[in-house]
């Protein structure tokens, strides 16, 4: 009977509250989610130095920020279409 005492303290089924405290306490990836976030803020503002963008016919004046957020923009949708493509061509398969 000791055996399987000490068994589910291992696997945390004893109600102490070291254990109760783990549980309700934040996530590491929620707490990794507001650094990333607060990290992506910073460096939004640090860069509001004025650049020239050229892309084909056009050229701009804008702040490095717009040209980092522009291209971020078109990271994420390049990422959907080639993961849509991607899941579209395996399905068929």
């Amino acid at each position: 009977m000791m055996e399987s005492n000490e068994t589910s303290k291992w696997r945390g089924h004893e109600g102490d509250e070291a254990g109760a405290a783990k549980r309700n306490g934040p996530k590491a990836s929620l707490i990794a989610f507001v650094v990333i976030i607060v990290l992506a803020v910073v460096f939004f503002f640090q860069n509001s130095k004025q650049t020239t963008v050229k892309f084909l016919f056009f050229d701009s004046h804008t702040p490095v920020r717009t040209a980092i957020v522009v291209s971020v923009v078109v990271g994420v949708l390049l990422d959907r279409l080639i993961s849509f493509w991607w899941r579209r061509r395996n399905r068929d398969s």
